[in-house]
């Protein structure tokens, strides 16, 4: 679900009805991969207690799987964009 939304906010910071404001809620995507990224570095830190190594293997996986779908969402709405202005410098 979060390329979808990554993709559809480029496409829609340069669709003809767009608004570039769009691009504004990426940093909400960015800050959370920054959360997750601490996460996967400071989890694991809680292994060491028994009692709680399931639910951190539950934050774990989701951390992971997070930052590797936000970066693939990331990837693909840059791709997006560069391929709309290189045909906008094309037309003009």
């Amino acid at each position: 679900m979060t390329p979808f939304i990554l993709v559809l906010m480029d496409f829609l910071a340069i669709a003809p009805i767009g608004s570039s404001i769009f691009l504004w809620f990426k940093l909400l995507f960015i800050c959370l991969m920054l959360v997750a990224g601490a996460g996967l570095v400071i989890l694991p830190l809680g292994m060491l207690k028994k009692s709680w190594r399931k639910a951190i293997l539950a934050w774990l996986s989701l951390c992971g799987f997070y930052l590797l779908f936000a970066s693939v969402g990331l990837m693909l709405g840059k791709g997006l964009r560069m391929h709309a202005f290189k045909e906008l410098a094309g037309r003009s």
